[in-house]
């Protein structure tokens, strides 16, 4: 019977799929056929590596630097519900005096989100040795993560993912956005963004049902004319029954552009609930940004991070904080008494 309704479900996406690709879509339509091609793509693991050249003034031509982006991602379920992200990143070193150093500065980040909690570690190399930072926090990728966000990281490009959610979601919630019909198969939205630059900047992208749904390219604009931003020359691969994925990308920001190209791409294989919690290091301080609570993974007191994540779900997190305040207070007093007794 599952076999059965799968072949249904995978004809109903074709269908789908080639009617958009052959005719005007309204809105409705447009977004169900994005629904159709995304649920294909319930699970998603790929790594991508990013190079960065900058063009050269008078010549246009672009010039290698040193700097790269070494990403893994793994996302479950519906987009953004459970994510991991995993950054070797060399990047351009200033130094105190406000003025770039002769070398990049090499770093590790890793995210996970489990779906409730996030958990994000950065080191200061790919050792792994000491962390920079551990941390406890509720917030996006984008919003932790150095250089990391969904945009540049090229997730916007794989299965119609855009942002920590699906395209059409993304779209639903903008409200006013526009679609116009650029060629056979081929429409382009027209979108304003709050998450970048206010309400000032506008998006547009382009969505090809000859490749299954897949976004070929996006373009920044803002109420003043275009940017020199988004992503270009988009190559795609066939992964079979309608899913196309991005093998390779230029994305443009201003003078610079990162050249990506995908690897080790894995679709819909079984990932366990482990790959979205990170392991602290122990013996390093962990900040539970939702409380401010700071602790040891393996200090005493580390019953404390379970009683601010339960009480920061029923007060704000000010309240949470006093309160575990007072609880480590007191364990503190219970723990010097039974010392001096003994």
């Amino acid at each position: 019977m599952k076999t059965v309704l799968a072949c249904a479900f995978s004809y109903l996406c074709l269908c789908v799929a080639a009617y958009a690709a052959d005719e005007g879509l309204t809105k409705e339509q447009f977004l169900a056929a994005l629904d159709a091609f995304q649920a294909k793509t319930r699970n998603i693991e790929f790594e991508v590596l990013a190079k960065q050249y900058d063009t050269v003034r008078g010549t246009g031509q672009l010039r290698e630097t040193p700097y790269y982006y070494k990403t893994r991602i793994v996302m479950a379920e519906a987009p953004g519900r459970r994510v991991r992200f995993e950054r070797e990143a060399s990047l351009p070193w200033v130094g105190n005096n406000g003025k770039p150093m002769g070398r990049p500065a090499l770093t590790m980040e890793q995210y996970a989100f489990n779906g409730k909690t996030a958990t994000y570690i950065e080191w200061d190399t790919p050792a792994m040795v000491a962390p920079l930072h551990q941390w406890v926090l509720s917030g996006r990728p984008n919003q932790e993560i150095r250089g990391a966000d969904y945009q540049s990281s090229g997730l916007a490009l794989v299965a119609a993912y855009y942002d920590d959610a699906g395209l059409a979601q993304r779209l639903r919630e903008a409200g006013d956005w526009t679609l116009t019909r650029a060629a056979d198969g081929v429409f382009v939205v027209r979108a304003r963004r709050n998450e970048y630059r206010g309400d000032r900047l506008i998006r547009e992208i382009t969505v090809d049902f000859n490749h299954g749904g897949a976004i070929v390219g996006t373009k920044d604009f803002v109420e003043e004319g275009a940017l020199n931003t988004g992503y270009r020359n988009v190559v795609l691969k066939d992964f079979g029954d309608g899913i196309w994925m991005p093998e390779s990308a230029d994305s443009i920001m201003a003078a610079t552009v990162l050249k990506y190209s995908f690897s080790n791409v894995k679709l819909n294989q079984s990932i366990p609930d482990s790959a979205f919690t990170l392991e602290f290091a122990p013996a390093h301080q962990v900040w539970d940004r939702r409380t401010g609570i700071k602790y040891l993974p393996d200090s005493p007191f580390r019953w404390l991070k379970y009683v601010s994540a339960l009480l920061v779900g029923v007060m704000s997190p000010a309240g949470a904080a006093f309160v575990v305040l007072l609880l480590a207070g007191g364990a503190a007093v219970v723990i010097v008494r039974r010392g001096r007794r003994v």
